[in-house]
């Protein structure tokens, strides 16, 4: 009996230990040293053999796992890591996983931060729209305040400090380097580098826009988007990756055992800028790839094409090169094309974690389908709340609007202008036909949760009308405060700027523009822009030699023109004053100070032929005498009652198309061979 009592004893004293055995050997130990440079942590792992290493840890408040390798034979691992590439929170607690997920845990311990010796920021190098801003923040400084010891350019953005956190507001186009310091004994500072570009500029895109590599490992990021011509800007730590161009691409090589670089990259004009983060002993993006690199359609043919990769499955269409050939949008996660018109256009597609890959599809057969339209821009990234004007042309109106997910985006068209507006984040497609059939595509990306629309922002006016070049105009913004310029259609025509609660307009030359400002809330409204630098300036004073009197004087529409005999005259009190030469032209133009009327223009005008005759193609936005004689015929024809300025407005469209109505001719609005024909009989 006492055999058996200690038989049993043993066996339970074997099973316990048995049991407890692997629990022993399979809790890791974790210990993390923090290096001398602020940013650097040595993590040693003591575990099993031959088993998967996963870091969990918090970033901006949310859980994260990471694979870091594996151990050894004997259960080691050890390897560095950045704080600033992991971007680890505050005073967190962190712990490793051996043997996968659901594999053994070590204790959590505290991810070192070190003293004020070692001040490390987030964020080294920004790219900013105009207007907007960004929060930085500062690690390493213990109890000590931070403060900015100095801004390169205090013009192209403030920067203002509130504890940890940096604020920075894009204020003026252009760059500039800020340097934080922390309150110590011992200086203790880190710089960030920071770029203002164009509103309406997206920023450059690249293959990757997250790059991991190893000690001595070199790669290559395509860069997309932009003038096709960049600059290499800035690289924050160039001891740790150096970075050279050749070309659209990026060639990167890691020349330590960790560390981190974020690098810049601009257009060369400065007007598109976009940021690689390299890290050193971590892992990159992953490549966004499709099913199809080079699709071939019919026209009239629609095609699905899978995406994959690029991190995650949300992607948004960054560029089209050719929207009147190729209609493209995201529709379930895959690129959706719709073959319009004999040609090829290449698009480039990112996902929202920033990998960019480009396809080039091409179109075979030609379209019968009234003409092609074109969109002012085709893609669109907005805020929720925000919305956006853009100008449509070509082909035939009235235009119609239809969007894919107006859960995500809507769209509205009055005449030429298409308006859409972010609704949720995501991603829709917005076609756009015109009354022939022909059709154009709108991808738009909407970031943001949704902002509240309770106080709207409005302009006063909300049309302006300009016929000089030489005076800026002001129009009033009212709203929450804090403006900027989200778009404008055509900037060759006017140019905007924010000055507190107004807007001031700067007149370029003759044309139409619609000049979208937003509040930081997301709000937007537009404003209509014509200028017409040739119009009538009315009641001027023309000296009278003979008498040594001053008579008023009017000068119609009609400025001055040529009749069909070849003279060229002006209208004044309605009555035609003819002058027989460009001498006497420019000596009567010089008498009756018509200020807003070039010498160019008058030139143009004398040496107009006498019979004119239409040649080539006339369209929307086109300009010159060909117009004003345009303008003239469809005016004595009674289909047209607008200025004879020589502007190929939507007013001239409408006429054209009454015109080619009443003659038979296709309606296109445009003046081609057979409408320049019938015009020239």
């Amino acid at each position: 009996m006492k055999k058996i009592i200690i038989s049993v004893l043993a066996f339970s004293i074997f099973s316990f230990l048995a049991l407890s055995a692997p629990s022993l050997a399979s809790s890791p130990i974790l210990t993390l040293v923090g290096t001398g440079d602020g940013d650097s942590v040595s993590l040693n792992v003591n575990g099993t053999g031959n088993s998967s290493v996963i870091l969990s840890y918090l970033k901006n408040g949310v859980a994260q796992a990471t694979f870091l390798g594996s151990t050894n034979s004997n259960g080691l691992f050890s390897t560095t890591l950045s704080t600033i590439a992991l971007n680890v929170s505050p005073n967190s607690l962190v712990h490793v996983t051996i043997g996968g997920l659901n594999g053994a845990q070590s204790s959590d311990i505290a991810w070192p931060y070190l003293s004020a010796s070692n001040l490390a920021l987030d964020k080294t190098s920004i790219v900013l729209p105009l207007g907007q801003s960004t929060t930085i923040t500062a690690y390493n400084n213990g109890t000590n305040l931070i403060y900015l010891s100095s801004n390169s350019s205090p013009i192209t953005a403030n920067v203002n400090i509130s504890g940890n956190q940096i604020t920075v507001t894009a204020q003026n186009y252009g760059s500039t380097v800020i340097n934080i310091c922390a309150q110590s004994n011992t200086a203790s500072c880190a710089s960030a580098y920071i770029n203002v570009q164009n509103t309406g500029a997206k920023p450059l895109a690249f293959g990757q826009s997250s790059v991991g590599l190893t000690n001595g490992q070199s790669t290559t990021v395509n860069i997309y988007g932009g003038t096709g011509s960049y600059s290499l800007i800035n690289n924050s730590n160039s001891n740790a990756v150096s970075a050279s161009l050749n070309g659209a691409s990026l060639n990167l090589t890691a020349n330590a055992s960790n560390g981190y670089a974020a690098i810049t990259v601009c257009s060369s004009d400065l007007s598109a800028c976009g940021i690689i983060n390299t890290s050193i002993g971590a892992s990159g993006s992953n490549a966004l790839t499709f099913g199809q690199t080079s699709p071939s359609l019919s026209v009239g043919q629609n095609l699905n094409v899978s995406i994959s990769g690029g991190g995650n499955n949300s992607y948004s269409i960054l560029s089209n090169s050719n929207s009147s050939v190729i209609g493209a949008i995201i529709s379930n996660g895959a690129l959706s094309l719709n073959a319009l018109a004999g040609g090829s256009g290449t698009i480039i597609v990112c996902s929202s974690l920033g990998s960019c890959n480009s396809l080039t599809a091409t179109v075979i057969g030609n379209s019968s389908n009234g003409g092609a339209i074109a969109l002012s821009q085709n893609n669109l990234w907005l805020a929720a709340g925000q919305n956006f004007a853009l100008t449509v042309s070509g082909g035939t109106t009235p235009y119609s609007v239809l969007s894919d997910n107006n859960n995500i985006a809507s769209a509205s068209i009055n005449g030429s202008i298409l308006t859409v507006n972010g609704i949720n984040a995501g991603s829709a497609g917005i076609s756009v036909c015109s009354a022939a059939g022909a059709c154009t595509n709108l991808a738009v990306l909407v970031n943001g949760t949704g902002v509240s629309t309770s106080t709207n922002i409005t302009l006063s006016p909300s049309q302006l009308f300009l016929t000089s070049t030489s005076t800026n105009a002001t129009v009033n913004i009212l709203g929450n405060g804090s403006y900027f310029v989200s778009g404008n259609t055509n900037s060759s025509i006017a140019n905007a700027l924010i000055a507190g609660s107004q807007i001031i307009i700067a007149p370029l030359t003759s044309g139409n523009t619609t000049i979208t400002v937003c509040q930081n809330g997301g709000q937007c409204a537009n404003l209509l822009v014509s200028i017409n630098i040739s119009a009538p300036i009315i009641n001027n004073t023309l000296p009278n030699t003979a008498n040594n009197t001053t008579s008023t004087i009017s000068i119609t529409n009609n400025i001055l023109a040529r009749s069909p005999e070849g003279k060229i005259y002006f209208i004044i009190n309605d009555t035609k004053k003819y002058v027989s030469s460009l001498k006497e032209l420019k000596e009567t133009y010089a008498k009756i100070k018509m200020q807003n009327v070039s010498d160019d223009y008058l030139t143009q005008i004398a040496d107009a032929p006498a019979n004119f005759k239409f040649t080539g193609v006339l369209s929307l936005n086109s300009t010159g005498p060909a117009i004003i004689e345009l303008q003239k015929r469809l005016k004595a024809l009674k289909l047209y009652n607008g200025l004879n300025n020589g502007q190929y407005t939507t007013a001239v469209v409408t006429a054209v198309r009454k015109y080619q109505k009443n003659n038979n001719i296709r309606q296109t609005g445009n003046v081609g061979p057979a409408t320049a024909a019938s015009l020239n009989q």
